[in-house]
């Protein structure tokens, strides 16, 4: 059985190819069956032997959870002859599944299948029960009619509006992390980022975004990820000194929000990681799971949607760039405002080599506060106005660069084990 990924993505792919995207996705990293255990149950599985395979997956113990498909077939609860279907079928899924980062889009799309069924249903015997209906009972069949419906079972995905809204009430109660810019911190609700928020700074081209965003990575208290997209791995580094450097996961090679999605995933389960750096949105490649006939403001409210998703699902703090229009807005859509949890408006002073940064966004927050920053070199970074006294004062250089066809350094890999 073969399928390909831009079919899964349609509305009208059909539930095998669902179903074999979800069991692919489990054996290929069990350990996500949390994300989906409590709302996604064996009965949406049409097929039995899938159906069998995930009721394997739900029973493994937390610390027997490996991607090894024998030791799933061992705890199915059945006849050899079923046992041997669902092995074939998990290898089936296996050698058609390359990837974890659609998990949730497939699982929450094959219960909302069986909740569509659930609707069919009860409106069926509900239109039944209203045929026959004696008029004076209008209200008793009313009342029954509701509590059918109030019995059907929603899909809770992480990418439901609803279950976004519950998310952001919670990031309300988690502790925020200070940026390391005292400055910046003290006009922060709570003093920081918060897990779960998505964080944009905003800025036109050549302002410095990129290298408020390497400042503010090397000031995290954790190790951070970092996904250039624009800039070359010796350009970054130009903008951090040694010490920082060294503790931060960097790659230039990833292009599309899909494998944004997978690096943030392992870095988190791998290095614990707390912070997400992506420079920057517009530049993102949306991949096959974007509508291709999406304009490009859709396409790009897309992303930063997704962003957003990530940032909740995974408890990570998001930053990532925009540029803006001449109007001060962001560029190409303004949905990037609307998903940012917090949105930094970064502009150029009348003073040299000064910045300021005025928080337009910020949920439970003052908005319209500014602070200013300093752009200091050797390494170039922005330090808080106060503390900004450059003894290596030279040419600002390399930020923001918008030309494709510049001269690239050596790309790094995904191989974190330096770190």
């Amino acid at each position: 059985m073969t399928h390909h990924l831009g079919d899964a993505m349609k509305g009208t792919a059909p539930r095998s190819m669902l179903e074999t995207e979800v069991i692919g996705a489990l054996i290929l990293d069990p350990g996500r069956v949390s994300e989906i255990r409590s709302w996604l149950l064996p009965e949406h599985f049409e097929s039995l032997p899938l159906r069998s395979a995930f009721e394997a997956v739900l029973a493994a113990p937390p610390s027997d959870r490996v991607a090894n498909i024998c030791l799933v077939a061992e705890r199915i609860e059945a006849g050899p002859a079923e046992r041997e279907a669902a092995m074939k079928a998990m290898l089936d899924a296996t050698r058609t599944v390359t990837s974890t980062a659609y998990l949730l889009h497939f699982a929450e799309r094959l219960a909302g299948i069986e909740t569509i069924a659930q609707i069919g249903k009860a409106g069926g015997q509900i239109k039944a029960d209203a045929d026959e209906a004696d008029p004076f009972s209008a209200k008793e069949l009313l009342a029954e009619s509701r509590a059918r419906i109030d019995e059907i079972n929603p899909p809770t995905g992480t990418t439901t509006a609803r279950t976004l809204e519950l998310r952001r009430g919670e990031v309300e109660e988690v502790e925020a992390i200070p940026t390391g810019n005292p400055d910046l911190d003290r006009l922060l609700s709570g003093g920081g980022f918060r897990p779960g928020q998505l964080i944009v700074i905003a800025a036109a081209s050549g302002v410095g975004k990129s290298t408020l965003m390497a400042t503010l990575a090397c000031k995290t208290p954790r190790v951070p990820l970092f996904v250039s997209l624009e800039m070359s791995e010796v350009e970054v580094r130009r903008m951090i000194h040694e010490d920082g450097w060294s503790r931060i996961l960097f790659t230039d090679e990833a292009r599309t929000l899909d494998e944004i999605e997978v690096l943030a995933r392992a870095a988190q389960r791998q290095k614990g990681i707390t912070h997400v750096f992506v420079d920057y949105l517009q530049i993102i490649d949306a991949g096959p799971r974007a509508n291709r006939s999406d304009s490009r403001e859709q396409e790009v409210a897309g992303i930063a949607r997704r962003l957003k998703e990530l940032a909740a699902s995974c408890h990570l703090i998001v930053v990532t760039g925009s540029q803006v229009n001449e109007d001060g807005k962001t560029r190409e859509s303004r949905a990037i405002e609307q998903s940012a949890s917090v949105l930094l408006l970064m502009e150029e002073s009348d003073a040299d080599r000064e910045r300021t940064v005025r928080i337009e966004k910020q949920r439970s927050g003052e908005k319209g506060k500014v602070i200013r920053l300093h752009l200091c070199t050797n390494p170039l970074r922005f330090e808080p106005k106060a503390l900004g006294i450059d003894l290596m004062a030279g040419p600002a250089s390399v930020f923001d660069k918008d030309d494709d066809n510049q001269k690239r350094g050596r790309r790094s890999g995904y191989d974190w084990s330096d770190h």
